[in-house]
């Protein structure tokens, strides 16, 4: 996150430094490794941005169980239509954030299967690429599940409310009618 971006920019201002010796070390001298930080910085940029995404997951999943709820109260055709308006822009930005998590994602798998068969990074850094990938994703599926699931919830807390308004009208409606009706709007 912000150290990580710190320590990255840090090196990077630093790489003038490479020519000189402080301290009897030499920092950066070994090319390999030097290679190895830049990749670890990148990786670690990458993170911070699925981190942020599925952050952004997670608000909007709270916000549409809140809609909901809202809608469910709602006394109103235009307090329902007010609160049916706001879901269409947390689900594209929602969506957008999804597609964005899982492909940086899946650009880090497959980084790491090239890195893994080329040997060319350390197993230390090997390790903690491929623990932060897999927690990452399956934290990116969980959420995802959650947030289906608020959509699935809230369409189905609409319909039922929908048939219950259609039902106060029209007390013997069937359940093809009610479908029909909220198609039909």
């Amino acid at each position: 996150s912000i150290n990580e971006n710190i320590l990255c920019s840090f090196e990077e201002e630093n790489d003038n430094d490479v020519d000189h010796i402080e301290n009897g070390k030499v920092p950066f001298s070994d090319h390999d490794e030097k290679e190895d930080t830049n990749l670890m910085c990148q990786f670690f940029n990458d993170i911070a941005a699925i981190k942020e995404d599925i952050e952004t997951i997670k608000s909007s999943t709270k916000r549409i169980c809140e809609i909901n709820e809202e809608a469910i109260l709602a006394t109103d055709s235009e307090s329902e239509a007010r609160l049916s308006a706001q879901l269409d822009p947390i689900i594209k930005q929602t969506n957008k954030s999804a597609k964005e998590a899982k492909v940086v994602l899946s650009y880090i798998k497959e980084g790491n299967t090239d890195l893994k068969k080329k040997k060319e990074i350390k197993a230390s850094d090997m390790r903690v690429r491929e623990n932060l990938c897999n927690t990452l994703t399956r934290k990116f599926i969980d959420e995802m599940k959650e947030y289906q699931n608020a959509q699935q919830k809230y369409k189905a807390d609409i319909k039922k409310k929908a048939k219950r308004q259609i039902q106060i009208v029209k007390p013997d409606a069937t359940e093809e009618e009610v479908d029909e009706i909220m198609n039909s709007e």
